[in-house]
């Protein structure tokens, strides 16, 4: 077992905000990828009014070995969820919105349709809050990546998770390159969004892959990147192999804003 440095700590903050958000999270029950994926950074966001929306349920159709979600049998799409969203949106007062889902490959749309009527919803009450959708690959189907381009959500990210030579071992029921025909769609067709991107270090992969993987990003579109540590939600998933310093990733935060990235976020615990 791999030890955990020292730069690998985060304080338990429960204050009043963190109360505020997770009694309206229970009040409108509502999931958070937070709470499900079992991110180091809940208590910290929670307790800065922050959360990340989780829709069309929390059971996973796909197993990906390095994630904490629950897989199986999803639940019935919620249709009422999106308004739901957007009042607790209005209530909490938030600024800047994140909304991502498990991947629903039972659905004939993968849950696209439910994006856009979350993104409307939040509009419609909430018309100044900057929205972040966090999407699957619904299959790199260009008709879904379109009605996910026209939702207008400010910022569209699709996660790449992993280098190429460790892909399929970190999802198995994905693939390096249709990871990249994602992105590249969202490049070439969104002309308002930024395009945003993220992976994560520790998986066993060689400093000149991940380099090449962020200059193979940039090529997309990208704008936005972010370099975080992998670590272990539960027993079931992948084990870190190692812990990446934190100069490490300085080094990948400049190199990838010199391949030309507008935003950079790479350190230990960036999500």
């Amino acid at each position: 077992m791999v030890k955990f440095p020292h730069w690998i700590k985060r304080k338990v903050i429960v204050n009043t905000r963190f109360l505020e958000v997770k009694g309206l999270l229970d009040k409108f029950n509502l999931n958070t990828v937070c709470y499900w994926a079992k991110c180091p950074n809940l208590f910290e966001c929670f307790s800065g009014g922050h959360a990340s929306f989780l829709i069309l349920g929390k059971i996973c159709t796909r197993s990906c070995s390095f994630c904490g979600i629950k897989k199986g049998s999803p639940e019935k799409v919620d249709f009422e969820e999106p308004e739901r969203i957007a009042r607790a949106v209005q209530i909490l007062d938030l600024k800047y919105v994140v909304i991502t889902s498990v991947t629903r490959d039972d659905l004939t749309d993968k849950g696209s349709n439910q994006f856009y009527n979350t993104v409307a919803a939040i509009k419609k009450f909430n018309p100044k809050t900057k929205i972040e959708i966090l999407i699957p690959d619904f299959n790199a189907k260009p008709k879904l990546l379109e009605l996910i381009i026209s939702s207008g959500a400010d910022v569209i990210s699709h996660i790449l998770e992993t280098i190429k030579s460790l892909y399929k071992m970190v999802r198995v029921y994905s693939s390096y390159q249709r990871g990249f025909e994602v992105l590249n769609f969202l490049g070439r067709n969104s002309k308002k969004a930024f395009l945003k991107s993220s992976i994560m270090l520790g998986l066993g992969e060689e400093q000149e892959e991940v380099l090449s993987t962020i200059r193979e990003l940039r090529l997309t579109g990208c704008d936005i990147l972010v370099i975080g540590q992998y670590l272990k939600p539960d027993k079931n998933c992948m084990d870190v192999i190692r812990f990446v310093s934190p100069e490490e990733f300085n080094l990948f935060s400049e190199f990838a804003y010199k391949a030309g990235f507008k935003y950079v976020l790479s350190s230990p615990f960036a999500r």
